[in-house]
């Protein structure tokens, strides 16, 4: 049986003891031929909220993403935002809603032939006709948000990892979105940089108070970023949460997961891995 908070109670320090859904997914199902991968997802995400969708590979999370942005219909059920049923929406509805959206791709997904001003500067080109001097300032701007200053003549190619996902987000918050949607923003980095990015996801979310999915299956990721977590297995939602209710937790599913993901941190600890919260402000 799904544990979960009040549905009008959020979980996130320093936050209000009520606040609004702004999405809400209601028994959603989706299948691929004879594959079943959502089997009744509930889920509500409240105002300013950062919900993190954790579980293992393979069981859903990033269908339920896709979902969420409008990019997959599901087989039945419904996704509610903002008070809009977005199952129902044409495509220019689809299109001025997902203007509300920032997306962080799982492999940053910066275009190799664009420096990286060019990537981060194209939605306010593209969405609202910037150019010149001004969107020059606006992706500095947005550049500085995330650490990387001074860069943006830089070509991907020569980028790290850590900073081709900085990249992705400083593109991500480029037209100020009210939703950011993180698909595994840890995935393919060593341990030091992955604690860096969970920093700067939490940085972010202080300065631009968006409402968060974040979609992972690292344990530590999820339990420094999420205000909220959700633990999916099997296509469907085992739990919801905070971090404490989740260690606390009697499912069967969620202590299998505990157990695995205590075994991966214990292999990733590095000595002396402490970030300077005072870089990302």
């Amino acid at each position: 049986m799904t544990e979960r908070l009040n549905s009008g109670t959020t979980a996130g320090p320093g936050r209000g003891t009520t606040a609004r859904p702004v999405i809400e997914v209601r028994d959603l199902w989706k299948s691929f031929g004879d594959q079943e991968v959502l089997r009744g997802v509930n889920l509500s995400v409240l105002d300013g909220e950062t919900l993190v969708v954790l579980g293992p590979s393979g069981c859903g999370k990033s269908v339920l993403l896709k979902h969420v942005i409008g990019l997959l219909k599901p087989d039945r059920g419904s996704i509610v935002v903002e008070g809009r049923e977005l199952t129902k929406m044409d495509a220019r509805e689809l299109k001025d809603l997902r203007m509300r959206y920032g997306m962080v791709f799982q492999g940053a997904a910066l275009f190799d032939s664009m420096t990286v001003g060019e990537n981060v500067g194209l939605p306010l080109t593209e969405h609202r006709g910037i150019k010149g001097d001004e969107l020059a300032d606006l992706v500095e701007t947005k550049l500085r948000m995330v650490g990387l200053a001074g860069v943006s003549h830089l070509e991907p190619s020569e980028l790290s990892g850590g900073m081709k996902k900085r990249v992705a987000l400083a593109r991500a918050i480029a037209l100020d979105p009210d939703i950011i949607l993180y698909d595994e923003p840890t995935t393919g980095l060593d341990p030091i940089m992955a604690e860096q990015i969970n920093e700067l996801i939490r940085a972010v979310q202080r300065k631009v108070n968006a409402t968060s999915i974040v979609v992972t299956h690292d344990l530590h990721s999820a339990k420094f970023t999420g205000d909220k977590i959700a633990l999916m297995h099997d296509g469907s939602i085992e739990f919801v949460g905070t971090i404490d209710e989740l260690t606390r937790s009697d499912n069967a599913a969620v202590r299998t997961f505990l157990a695995r993901g205590r075994e991966s941190e214990r292999d990733s600890i590095v000595d002396g891995c402490l970030i300077d919260p005072e870089v990302f402000d």
